[in-house]
């Protein structure tokens, strides 16, 4: 393969990236730097395999409390930290006074606040961390060693605080890295000055999204359409109506890394172990419900759409041992350490948009339980629930309390001429789609001025066909559709192209050609994306590589660069 680098006139392996940049191994000029965008967050699986959410301390000046407010007492700096720096801050109180932050949030969303804490002299007192409202409120016990604490509210509220009260001890305590997120768990602090402060994969950051559970994987660059999260909470379970069950939050490493799965419990009251949401969607169609799950003391999950009454639907029964699922629709993707994202996809009608997302512990994939006492203490591990409109799952989109929407990925780079073949070239993309997906237009690769009027482009359509197009002029020059045994999954395709002289292969075989048509004007490139922004064509997978080349390489050239061994 670096034989076919030397030749290509652009190399874009993903690996560099900043906010609305991905950066290509040649050439290493502007030229080289890809435009991206995204206007919202998003999650990818990070280098370590785990889910990477975008996360965001709320809390203002938490390296030096400068704009923190005191209702008596003193506060100074410069004290040792557990990270054994000295950016600790002593808080003296004043008899019963207290330090507090000013309002931290102003909506109704799940969130956490946290902070570190340690007693001055040795001496144990209590500690009040609460929101200015009483919700969520608690109590402990500072020792003589730095610990965290926090709370996640359960109950909606609004102007949301951290605050302190170290009330019988006039030394004080010692106080670092306050930290105010959305979520059910305190993660990895964040510093902030004057404003808040946000990592992860934020607005325009182009994901280099890792094999889900492995710290060993190549990147691919993920590009997916827009998508929204009709579930207005995706990890807070105990909002959801249970029948038989208890849930436990924050119970389990999750495939986020962090102790934030839930324990979904048979309680003994009754034979089955059930939970359930009610949604209503605002349009028919195919919806896919995912949900992460971990074998517990029982081996099956089952998950349903249920309550839509003209609907025809069926649910999904997951082996959460052997990875293997029953049902129509039903899929599951592995995320290591036991845990797998359970997918259910079925068709909604129009006129039947108000019912529910089910889930239940089964004994085995064809049973209910025959017994309470059969169903005490039966469970299975979750995380993350998610219902989309589309015929497939996409990567995971939090939500604490809302629906929320992730827009669609875009890149591309205009203005490139000089690295265009403009009377023969090779376009080229090692790529991976899902293999659920029914989109009639995925666009893999593609280069033009921009318009329909001129362009070259290699799509996926529909979930067995390659289509490779040619337009000039606004005339079209070339359109090969070519059915192969399987479009999901991994693919390296190839389009050369000069006058009269068009090929296409796929995984080292040749699919398609033709030998009439002219070559269009192309100043830009454009990887899984429409050149005019249509939703509805991006492609619904991950780039690994893309290359393009100033000359048609032959075929034999073209077999090699595109041979799965390669």
């Amino acid at each position: 393969m670096s034989s076919f680098y030397d030749l290509a006139s652009l190399v874009m392996i993903p690996s560099g990236k900043k906010a609305g940049k991905v950066y290509s191994q040649k050439p290493l000029t502007t030229d080289g730097q890809l435009d991206f965008t995204r206007a919202s967050t998003a999650t990818r699986i990070g280098s370590d395999g785990n889910i990477e959410k975008t996360r965001t301390n709320s809390l203002l000046n938490t390296e030096t409390f400068s704009s923190w407010n005191l209702e008596g007492g003193a506060l100074t700096g410069g004290f040792s930290a557990p990270d054994g720096t000295l950016t600790a801050s002593k808080y003296v109180p004043s008899g019963s006074s207290g330090l507090f932050s000013t309002a931290i949030f102003t909506d109704s969303l799940i969130k956490t606040i946290s902070i570190y804490v340690k007693s001055v002299d040795g001496t144990s007192f209590s500690v009040t961390l609460g929101n200015g409202v009483n919700v969520g409120v608690i109590t402990k016990t500072v020792t003589p060693t730095w610990q965290r604490i926090s709370v996640s509210p359960t109950t909606t509220t609004s102007a949301m605080s951290l605050y302190l009260y170290a009330i019988g001890n006039v030394n004080g305590l010692f106080v670092w890295h306050p930290q105010g997120e959305y979520g059910t768990v305190a993660t990895d602090y964040i510093a902030t000055t004057s404003a808040a402060v946000s990592v992860g994969s934020v607005d325009n950051m182009p994901r280099l999204n890792y094999t889900p559970g492995s710290a060993t994987s190549c990147p691919s660059l993920l590009l997916e359409p827009q998508r929204t999260n009709v579930l207005i909470h995706s990890e807070y379970f105990n909002s959801y109506t249970q029948f038989g069950s208890d849930i436990t939050q924050n119970s389990l490493t999750s495939p986020e890394g962090v102790t934030n799965a839930s324990t979904f419990i048979g309680d003994g009251s009754q034979n089955q172990i059930y939970l359930s949401t009610a949604i209503t969607l605002s349009s028919g169609g195919n919806f896919t419900a995912s949900i992460f799950a971990k074998t517990g003391t029982n081996n099956f999950l089952e998950l349903g759409f249920e309550g839509f009454s003209t609907s025809t639907l069926s649910v999904g029964v997951f082996n959460l041992t052997s990875g293997t699922a029953t049902g129509t629709g039903t899929s599951m993707e592995s995320y290591g350490n036991g845990w797998y994202r359970c997918i259910l996809t079925q068709n909604i009608d129009s006129g039947d948009l108000a019912g529910a997302i089910s889930m239940r512990v089964r004994p085995e994939s064809s049973l209910f339980w025959p017994s309470a006492s059969d169903a005490n203490g039966k469970s299975v591990y979750l995380y993350a629930a998610q219902v989309e409109l589309g015929s497939y799952a996409t990567s995971y989109i939090p939500t604490f309390g809302a629906t929320v929407t992730r827009v669609a990925d875009e890149c591309e780079k205009t203005g490139i001429s000089g690295l265009i073949g403009q009377t023969e070239g090779t376009l080229f993309a090692d790529f991976e789609i899902d293999a659920n997906n029914t989109n009639g237009f995925n666009r893999v690769m593609a280069i033009g001025d921009g318009t329909s009027n001129n362009r070259i482009l290699i799509l996926a359509q529909n979930t067995e066909k390659f289509r490779f197009f040619v337009s000039t002029a606004g005339v079209i020059q070339v359109d090969e559709i070519t059915t192969v045994s399987v479009l999901g999954g991994q693919h390296k395709v190839a389009f050369a192209y000069k006058a009269n002289d068009f090929v296409a292969y796929v995984d080292g075989v040749q699919i398609a050609s033709d030998t009439s048509g002219t070559v269009p004007v192309c100043d830009d490139v454009f990887l899984g994306t429409h050149e005019s922004g249509s939703l509805a064509t991006y492609l619904e997978g991950g780039i690994k590589n893309a290359l393009l080349f100033k000359t048609r390489l032959s075929n034999t050239q073209l077999a090699d660069l595109t041979s799965i061994d390669s």
